[in-house]
């Protein structure tokens, strides 16, 4: 189980434009802040994602750059009609097979989803954020980006 201090696992994954998103190469230009959500039917991930787009672009007035994704493993075209009735400034990836959400011990497997979570990794690589919830998400972020 990875834990505060240690380095994050590279991984890439499609996002929802069909573009490629890969951790380690975004992390040379930023720190990357990883939303894993149930999916958009999940009526507190979706407040969730209302709030970063709310306080996303705040983030980046530290003085340290800071790439939102939000990963789920709910199917594509369900995240894609999400996302057509609320556009979005972040990226967004419906990762189905859930190798994320496993690669960071995330998934809950008899169930077929991932937890709600948050990890924010620095240009280091280094985890400087491990929540298990959504609850004070912003406050949590921006306690991380000050260390």
């Amino acid at each position: 189980m990875l834990k505060l201090g240690d380095e994050s696992p590279d991984f890439t994954v499609k996002l929802t434009n069909l573009k490629p998103f890969n951790l380690y190469s975004t992390l040379m230009k930023s720190s990357v802040l990883i939303n894993f959500i149930r999916g958009t039917w999940c009526e507190e991930c979706t407040d969730h994602l209302k709030r970063i787009e709310s306080w996303s672009n705040k983030l980046n007035n530290h003085d340290k750059k800071v790439t939102t994704i939000i990963i789920t493993v709910e199917k594509e075209n369900k995240v894609k009609a999400w996302l057509n009735d609320n556009p979005t400034s972040y990226l967004m990836s419906a990762d189905e097979e859930g190798l994320v959400a496993k690669l960071f011990g995330l998934m809950v497997p008899e169930d077929a989803y991932s937890k709600p979570g948050l990890l924010l990794i620095d240009s280091q690589k280094i985890i400087r954020l491990i929540s298990p919830d959504l609850i004070d998400s912003e406050r949590k972020v921006e306690d991380a980006l000050k260390s």
